[in-house]
């Protein structure tokens, strides 16, 4: 089973075969079709849009469209391994007889020579495969058409050169930011201080909000003398916003001379109960082990009610889901050397620069990077 989680894995990381246009692929309204094991990873994306996007995502096994969908003009996602499924097909003949615009994944077959032909784009992957033995594939390629997390596209636009930090989404932010400081709303001192004297003056009371993340929990004493509570942080429009990040947690060096051992101590470390409580206990980290059950396995354990609450906001139906802005990894991080800028230029916010000055910064910075 772990040998089969980590080729699973490896195949999510493995670089696919992309069309030239494939980061262009804009919708509102998403159908996609796959028969069996080449539609479970349709059934995957259906299930995460419903946590972190408001873009309706329906998932088929049919041979056609049914007419009250394609009169909603979605864009259309047609998956089958081999290519060649007979139901996928005719959805696919059904599409383009309608107009509808359209994509595929697959690892060949009438699928991708349909792509070709009709100039639309596609996502190949290996072949060889049972479609189940191909999820990781699978998977990786419909998240990768796809984007369910908001601010996904900008972030890997912005590292790739696409964009930049002129752009609306960017200059919105700032300009907010900007005016809470120039509004009062920040600490006038908060450039002074360090992260440990900064949290020690808001558990003493001298902060009405504090922005942190969930790990700070941990810091909170069983006995403090007055309640703290714990709210998504908001968007520019007052909706709720779940900011979550993907950490680096263990890793195994291409270079070991012990893979498999490596391997499994990072798999063991990973998913060992009393590791994910301890974790827990300390540092309030969430555990993401599906093996790791809150009530068995915390007994013994005294949580501070925070965590508590912040668990039970992780487990809100329907809260959006944004990347950690600087902090992500993988496609969405920022290149090497923009972090340290960023910080410095929202530093800079606090004291007072405009935000005019502030992009031309983090432009000028981000040019000299690409």
């Amino acid at each position: 089973m772990v040998n089969v989680a980590f080729e699973l894995g490896n195949q999510v990381q493995e670089e696919l075969e992309y069309s030239k246009n494939i980061d262009s692929i804009q919708y509102d309204s998403l159908l996609i079709t796959g028969m069996g094991g080449s539609g479970i990873s349709g059934d995957v994306l259906s299930l995460l849009s419903n946590e972190v996007s408001t873009k309706s995502i329906i998932v088929r096994k049919s041979y056609s469209i049914p007419k009250k969908i394609k009169e909603t003009n979605p864009f259309c996602l047609f998956i089958s391994y081999s290519g060649n499924t007979e139901e996928t097909l005719s959805g696919l003949q059904d599409a383009i007889e309608n107009n509808l615009d359209w994509a595929v994944i697959s690892s060949g077959g009438k699928l991708i020579d349909h792509a070709i032909e009709h100039n639309k784009e596609y996502i190949k992957i290996p072949d060889g495969l049972q479609p189940r033995a191909a999820f990781g594939y699978l998977t990786q390629a419909v998240c990768k058409m796809v984007d369910v997390v908001e601010g996904t596209n900008y972030l890997k636009d912005l590292r790739n050169g696409d964009r930049n930090f002129s752009d609306p989404l960017m200059k919105d932010a700032i300009d907010a930011y900007a005016n809470l400081v120039a509004s009062g709303w920040t600490n006038s001192t908060a450039l002074s201080l360090n992260y440990s004297e900064l949290q020690q003056t808001f558990l003493n009371g001298e902060g009405a909000m504090y922005p942190m993340g969930s790990f700070f929990a941990g810091a909170v004493p069983l006995d403090h003398p007055f309640e703290i509570g714990v709210f998504p942080m908001p968007a520019l429009d007052g909706s709720p916003r779940l900011v979550t990040y993907t950490s680096g947690g263990p890793a195994v060096s291409a270079l070991t001379e012990h893979p498999e051992e490596a391997r499994k101590f990072a798999v063991e470390f990973s998913t060992n109960v009393k590791t994910n409580a301890d974790d827990l206990f300390r540092d309030a980290h969430i555990p993401n082990n599906k093996n790791f059950d809150l009530e068995r396995d915390m007994k013994g354990y005294e949580l501070h009610p925070l965590i508590f609450e912040i668990i039970e906001i992780l487990q809100t139906p329907g809260l959006k889901h944004v990347p950690f802005f600087t902090f992500e990894v993988g496609d969405y991080a920022l290149l090497p050397g923009m972090q340290s800028e960023v910080f410095a230029n929202s530093q800079e916010i606090l004291s007072g620069t405009s935000t005019a000055e502030i992009i031309d910064n983090l432009n000028s910075k981000l040019l000299e990077l690409q």
